[in-house]
C-alpha cells in the first residue's frame, strides 16, 4: 500500500535575500518534482535531499563587503552577496510593492513616520506585502538605521502586545510591526 503525504519546504531566515530564497526554492521544486527521465533529473543525478542538505550546510553566507557566494542547485547558477555597511544596502526586494500598496504620499508619510520614531502598524490579508514592505521602509531609512522593535509578521496570537503598548500612553514603545 502507498501513502502519500504532502509535503513543504521553506526557508525561514534572518538573512533578507526575499529574491534569492524565491529563485532557490522554485529550483528545488523543480528538482524534486522533475521524471527520472527529464533532462533536469538527468542532469542533476543527485539526492533530492542531498540538494538541500547543501544548501543549508554547505553555502555559507558572505561577508559584508565586495565578496559574493557563487552556488549550484539543480540546473540554475545563483550568487549572492551583501554590500558594506557603509554602502547604501543592497535591496534583496524591490521598492515597487511599497509604491504599489500605497499612494506616494502614504508611502512618504509611512518613511518619515518610521524616520521620526513614531509606532507605525502595518495590517494586511496579504501576507506576502508585509515584509516586503516592512523591509523596504527599513532600507529606506539608510543611512539611519531602525533600533527599536521590528516585527515584520506578527501571528494573531501575540497582538495583545499591541494591544498593552497601544493603551499605555505614556510608553516609550517604538516599533515597526506588521500584523495579519
Amino acid at each position: 500500500m502507498t501513502v502519500y503525504a504532502p509535503r513543504a519546504l521553506v526557508i525561514v531566515s534572518h538573512w533578507p535575500f526575499f529574491d534569492l530564497f524565491k529563485r532557490t526554492l522554485l529550483e528545488l521544486y523543480a528538482v524534486a518534482s522533475s521524471t527520472d527521465s527529464s533532462p533536469r533529473a538527468v542532469a542533476a543525478a543527485v539526492p533530492f535531499w542531498r540538494v538541500v542538505k547543501h544548501f543549508l550546510e554547505e553555502v555559507p553566507v558572505p561577508p559584508e563587503g565586495t565578496t559574493a557566494i557563487k552556488f549550484h542547485i539543480g540546473q540554475a547558477s545563483l550568487c549572492f552577496g551583501r554590500s558594506n555597511p557603509s554602502d547604501y544596502p543592497c535591496m534583496q526586494t524591490a521598492v515597487a510593492p511599497l509604491l504599489a500598496s500605497f499612494p506616494a504620499n502614504v508611502a512618504v508619510q509611512l518613511l518619515v513616520a518610521v524616520a521620526s520614531e513614531h509606532r507605525v502598524l502595518l495590517v494586511s490579508s496579504h501576507m506576502h506585502m508585509l515584509t516586503i514592505v516592512a523591509e523596504s521602509l527599513r532600507v529606506l531609512l539608510f543611512p539611519l538605521k531602525f533600533c527599536h522593535t521590528y516585527i515584520p509578521v506578527l501571528p494573531s496570537s501575540m497582538l495583545s502586545f499591541i494591544h498593552r503598548a497601544l493603551n499605555n500612553r505614556c510608553s516609550d514603545y517604538v516599533f515597526v510591526v506588521a500584523h495579519l
